[in-house]
């Protein structure tokens, strides 16, 4: 089910294409994400790891590994969600943290959330509006610039990215993220 062409997800179009990795998610972790390249066959694949740093991003029915001082040490799993972070162009922008990824560690990222000044509309677990992504400054590894003045918002308010199938849902923005 996985597939070693790897997708970059940098200027590229999320809802076209889906996370995950035929062995490993290359260090998402780190400033900038456009020396990496998130792949996948269709939807998050089973690559689970609890280090995503340079290991695997994705989970049976989830999102795994994504969180904290170092993410690498951490692992973000929903229980049914999916935790795309970006729509249209990704490269110019990015998700920060007061040191890394904030409080987003544990089985179920329902109950944490990631924080940013302009608050980076919810992005978690099975109804996404009901969560929030946002950090204070710092940044959040998967991106390069900053989000925090931009939202991830969809037509019903805040995108549904939830379920196996990232390809089924799409990530929108008011603002050209």
């Amino acid at each position: 089910m996985l597939s070693h062409r790897p997708l970059s997800i940098v200027s590229q179009h999320i809802t076209s294409y889906s996370l995950c990795c035929p062995i490993a998610l290359c260090s998402i972790v780190s400033q900038p994400i456009s020396c990496y390249s998130l792949c996948c066959p269709i939807a998050l694949c089973s690559i689970v790891s609890q280090h995503i740093s340079c290991y695997s991003l994705c989970c049976p029915i989830a999102l795994c590994s994504i969180v904290s001082q170092h993410i690498s040490s951490y692992s973000l799993c929903c229980p049914i969600a999916l935790l795309p972070i970006v729509s249209q162009h990704i490269t110019p922008y990015s998700l920060c943290c007061p040191i890394g990824l904030c409080s987003i560690v544990s089985q179920h990222i329902t109950s944490y959330s990631l924080c940013c000044p302009l608050a980076l509309c919810s992005i978690v677990s099975q109804h996404i509006s009901s969560y929030s992504l946002c950090c204070p400054i710092a940044l959040l590894p998967i991106v390069s610039q900053h989000i925090t003045p931009y939202s991830l918002c969809c037509p019903i308010g805040l995108c549904s990215i939830v379920s196996q199938h990232i390809t089924s849902y799409s990530l929108c923005c008011p603002i050209a993220l």
